[in-house]
C-alpha cells in the first residue's frame, strides 16, 4: 500500500512529504510553507511517479 504522510518538521520549521510504499520510505521533500502545499505535491508526485490516485479521487470517479 502506497501511504502520503504530511507533517510539519519543527527543526527545519516547514512541513514535508513522505511516501510510503508499506514500511519502506519511496519518496521524501521537505520544505513546503504550508500543509495544503505538500500534499498537493505529493498527491501528485505519486500520480506522475507511481501511477496512483488519492482515495477521494478514487471515491468520487
Amino acid at each position: 500500500m502506497i501511504t502520503l504522510i504530511v507533517e510539519f518538521n519543527e527543526t527545519i520549521g516547514f512541513w514535508q512529504f513522505i511516501v510510503k510504499e508499506d514500511d519502506q520510505i519511496i519518496h521524501f521533500r521537505p520544505g513546503f510553507r504550508t500543509h495544503e502545499h505538500a500534499e498537493q505535491v505529493g498527491d501528485g508526485w505519486i500520480r506522475d511517479n507511481l501511477g496512483g490516485i488519492p482515495l477521494e479521487e478514487d471515491e468520487e470517479g
